[in-house]
Protein backbone atom coordinates (compact mmCIF):
# COMPACT_ATOMS: atom_id res chain seq x y z
CA UNK A 1 0.00 0.00 0.00
CA UNK A 2 1.08 3.27 -1.00
CA UNK A 3 1.83 5.85 1.75
CA UNK A 4 -0.83 8.29 0.73
CA UNK A 5 -3.36 5.70 0.18
CA UNK A 6 -2.54 4.69 3.84
CA UNK A 7 -2.31 8.31 5.13
CA UNK A 8 -5.65 8.90 3.47
CA UNK A 9 -7.19 5.61 5.41
CA UNK A 10 -5.51 7.29 8.64
CA UNK A 11 -7.09 10.74 8.29
CA UNK A 12 -10.71 11.07 9.52
CA UNK A 13 -14.02 12.23 7.71
CA UNK A 14 -14.67 15.60 7.10
CA UNK A 15 -18.13 15.55 8.66
CA UNK A 16 -16.64 13.46 12.03
CA UNK A 17 -13.94 16.75 12.22
CA UNK A 18 -16.66 19.02 12.02
CA UNK A 19 -19.23 16.94 14.33
CA UNK A 20 -15.91 16.99 17.13
CA UNK A 21 -15.67 20.63 16.67
CA UNK A 22 -18.85 21.44 17.13
CA UNK A 23 -19.07 19.73 20.77
CA UNK A 24 -15.30 20.90 21.37
CA UNK A 25 -17.09 24.65 20.90
CA UNK A 26 -19.90 23.92 23.27
CA UNK A 27 -17.73 22.87 26.04
CA UNK A 28 -15.59 25.47 25.51
CA UNK A 29 -18.50 28.25 25.50
CA UNK A 30 -19.96 26.56 28.72
CA UNK A 31 -16.60 26.24 30.74
CA UNK A 32 -15.70 29.94 30.15
CA UNK A 33 -18.98 31.01 31.60
CA UNK A 34 -19.90 27.98 34.19
CA UNK A 35 -16.59 26.52 35.92
CA UNK A 36 -16.54 27.14 39.46
CA UNK A 37 -13.88 29.69 38.91
CA UNK A 38 -12.13 32.48 36.08
CA UNK A 39 -11.20 30.54 33.02
CA UNK A 40 -8.62 32.87 31.16
CA UNK A 41 -8.51 30.35 28.29
CA UNK A 42 -9.29 26.98 27.43
CA UNK A 43 -7.03 25.03 25.32
CA UNK A 44 -8.12 21.55 23.22
CA UNK A 45 -5.13 19.53 23.50
CA UNK A 46 -4.27 16.25 22.40
CA UNK A 47 -4.31 14.67 19.20
CA UNK A 48 -6.93 16.76 17.90
CA UNK A 49 -5.39 19.96 19.36
CA UNK A 50 -2.10 18.86 18.36
CA UNK A 51 -3.74 18.14 14.56
CA UNK A 52 -2.18 14.30 15.06
CA UNK A 53 -5.66 12.74 15.40
CA UNK A 54 -6.42 9.28 12.98
CA UNK A 55 -9.59 7.89 11.91
CA UNK A 56 -9.20 5.10 14.64
CA UNK A 57 -11.58 7.34 16.85
CA UNK A 58 -9.86 10.76 19.51
CA UNK A 59 -11.54 11.75 22.39
CA UNK A 60 -11.11 15.53 23.92
CA UNK A 61 -9.17 16.60 25.92
CA UNK A 62 -9.33 20.18 27.05
CA UNK A 63 -6.70 22.29 29.49
CA UNK A 64 -9.06 24.81 31.60
CA UNK A 65 -6.85 27.59 32.22
CA UNK A 66 -7.25 29.92 35.31
CA UNK A 67 -5.60 32.84 36.92
CA UNK A 68 -7.20 31.84 40.42
CA UNK A 69 -5.97 28.23 40.85
CA UNK A 70 -2.85 28.15 42.89
CA UNK A 71 0.38 28.20 41.29
CA UNK A 72 1.71 25.39 43.39
CA UNK A 73 1.49 22.22 45.51
CA UNK A 74 -1.34 20.50 43.89
CA UNK A 75 -2.11 17.64 45.62
CA UNK A 76 -3.88 19.78 48.49
CA UNK A 77 -6.20 21.21 45.98
CA UNK A 78 -6.66 19.41 42.71
CA UNK A 79 -9.02 16.91 43.79
CA UNK A 80 -11.61 19.76 45.33
CA UNK A 81 -11.31 21.35 42.39
CA UNK A 82 -11.55 18.50 40.35
CA UNK A 83 -14.94 17.41 42.44
CA UNK A 84 -16.49 21.14 42.13
CA UNK A 85 -16.11 21.18 38.14
CA UNK A 86 -17.37 17.41 38.12
CA UNK A 87 -20.38 18.63 40.31
CA UNK A 88 -21.09 21.37 38.05
CA UNK A 89 -20.72 19.42 34.80
CA UNK A 90 -22.73 16.83 36.13
CA UNK A 91 -25.69 19.04 36.71
CA UNK A 92 -25.08 21.00 33.44
CA UNK A 93 -25.74 17.25 31.50
CA UNK A 94 -29.16 17.89 30.54
CA UNK A 95 -28.87 18.96 27.31
CA UNK A 96 -29.22 17.67 23.69
CA UNK A 97 -28.31 13.82 23.29
CA UNK A 98 -26.40 14.48 20.50
CA UNK A 99 -24.31 16.76 18.43
CA UNK A 100 -26.36 17.85 15.60
CA UNK A 101 -28.75 19.51 18.34
CA UNK A 102 -26.54 21.73 19.60
CA UNK A 103 -27.54 25.56 19.61
CA UNK A 104 -25.10 27.19 17.06
CA UNK A 105 -21.71 29.17 18.13
CA UNK A 106 -22.30 32.48 18.67
CA UNK A 107 -26.22 31.69 20.03
CA UNK A 108 -26.99 32.66 23.57
CA UNK A 109 -25.19 31.72 26.99
CA UNK A 110 -23.96 28.03 26.73
CA UNK A 111 -25.85 26.57 30.27
CA UNK A 112 -26.48 22.71 29.64
CA UNK A 113 -24.08 20.02 27.86
CA UNK A 114 -25.18 17.54 26.02
CA UNK A 115 -26.16 14.77 28.22
CA UNK A 116 -23.58 12.72 29.37
CA UNK A 117 -22.21 9.52 31.53
CA UNK A 118 -19.94 7.98 33.65
CA UNK A 119 -18.30 10.62 35.53
CA UNK A 120 -15.17 10.31 37.27
CA UNK A 121 -12.01 11.79 38.36
CA UNK A 122 -8.69 10.74 37.94
CA UNK A 123 -5.07 11.83 39.45
CA UNK A 124 -5.19 14.99 37.62
CA UNK A 125 -8.70 15.54 35.47
CA UNK A 126 -12.94 14.72 35.41
CA UNK A 127 -13.25 12.27 33.19
CA UNK A 128 -16.87 11.98 31.29
CA UNK A 129 -18.15 10.71 28.10
CA UNK A 130 -20.38 12.79 25.74
CA UNK A 131 -22.14 12.71 22.53
CA UNK A 132 -19.48 9.06 22.12
CA UNK A 133 -16.52 10.97 23.08
CA UNK A 134 -14.59 10.31 26.09
CA UNK A 135 -13.57 13.30 27.38
CA UNK A 136 -10.64 14.49 30.08
CA UNK A 137 -10.66 17.96 31.45
CA UNK A 138 -7.89 19.32 33.26
CA UNK A 139 -7.27 22.33 35.02
CA UNK A 140 -3.68 24.33 35.62
CA UNK A 141 -2.69 27.74 36.56
CA UNK A 142 -2.21 30.16 33.60
CA UNK A 143 1.12 30.10 33.71
CA UNK A 144 1.40 32.71 30.14
CA UNK A 145 -0.26 35.39 32.80
CA UNK A 146 3.25 35.27 34.72
CA UNK A 147 5.96 33.88 32.41
CA UNK A 148 6.73 30.41 31.30
CA UNK A 149 10.76 30.86 32.64
CA UNK A 150 8.97 30.67 36.12
CA UNK A 151 7.56 27.45 35.42
CA UNK A 152 10.17 26.11 33.53
CA UNK A 153 12.42 26.65 37.06
CA UNK A 154 9.57 25.16 38.72
CA UNK A 155 9.70 22.21 37.21
CA UNK A 156 13.62 21.91 37.04
CA UNK A 157 13.39 22.01 41.34
CA UNK A 158 10.69 19.73 41.60
CA UNK A 159 11.48 16.22 42.45
CA UNK A 160 8.59 14.16 41.74
CA UNK A 161 7.46 12.78 38.38
CA UNK A 162 3.90 13.36 39.23
CA UNK A 163 4.42 16.84 39.77
CA UNK A 164 6.18 17.14 36.67
CA UNK A 165 3.19 15.78 34.92
CA UNK A 166 0.89 17.61 36.59
CA UNK A 167 2.88 21.02 35.39
CA UNK A 168 3.41 19.97 31.59
CA UNK A 169 -0.62 20.81 31.57
CA UNK A 170 0.26 24.19 32.30
CA UNK A 171 2.60 23.54 28.39
CA UNK A 172 -0.76 22.83 26.55
CA UNK A 173 -1.10 25.92 24.60
CA UNK A 174 2.99 25.75 23.71
CA UNK A 175 2.35 21.97 22.89
CA UNK A 176 -0.05 22.99 20.60
CA UNK A 177 1.38 25.86 19.02
CA UNK A 178 4.56 23.51 18.49
CA UNK A 179 2.53 21.45 16.24
CA UNK A 180 1.14 23.09 14.30
CA UNK A 181 4.38 25.21 13.28
CA UNK A 182 5.34 21.50 12.06
CA UNK A 183 4.90 20.50 8.51
CA UNK A 184 2.30 18.35 7.78
CA UNK A 185 4.25 15.26 7.15
CA UNK A 186 5.78 15.84 10.79
CA UNK A 187 2.09 15.59 12.34
CA UNK A 188 1.11 12.27 10.34
CA UNK A 189 4.51 10.82 11.29
CA UNK A 190 3.83 12.03 14.77
CA UNK A 191 0.51 10.61 14.71
CA UNK A 192 1.59 6.97 13.98
CA UNK A 193 3.77 7.00 16.36
CA UNK A 194 1.05 7.17 19.24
Amino acid sequence: MASADLLCKARPQPVNLERHRRLVNHLVRFLQVNAPFSVSQVIEAGSMGHGTVTSLGSDIDLVVMSPDLPRVSHQLWLKGKLLEMMIVLQRASIGPEDIDSLPPVGSAIVQTIPRSEGFKISRYSVQFKCCGYDVDLLMTYDWELVNYRRLYRRCRRVKSEQARQWYSVATAKRQVQFMSEQSSNVSHIYSFCL
